[in-house]
């Protein structure tokens, strides 16, 4: 299925209504998908690179900058704080 909108009329869609880039718009939807596969407890072993993969990025490098831009956290980071606090509140 395509959409009936040209990618340059799509970028300036999200860029009005939602204040950033395309490339912004997606990597904060890919992040926020992140943020939920290692919130999971299925996933707690999983290495983070393969979650970054998951969903869209292709190295680590990148995958954990935006992360950190957008969390505030490392991914590590965020990944133990969640844990600590499931263990903190059961």
């Amino acid at each position: 299925n395509r959409m009936a909108i040209s990618p340059h009329h799509l970028s300036q869609v999200i860029n009005e209504h939602h204040g950033k880039s395309f490339n912004q718009y997606i990597n904060e939807y890919r992040i926020r998908e992140a943020q939920s596969l290692l919130s999971k407890p299925e996933n707690r072993e999983e290495h983070i690179i393969q979650i970054a993969y998951q969903v869209g990025f292709n190295n680590k490098s990148t995958f954990n900058q935006a992360f950190k831009k957008v969390m505030g956290l490392t991914p590590s980071q965020y990944r133990k704080e969640v844990f600590a606090e499931s263990l903190n509140n059961p």
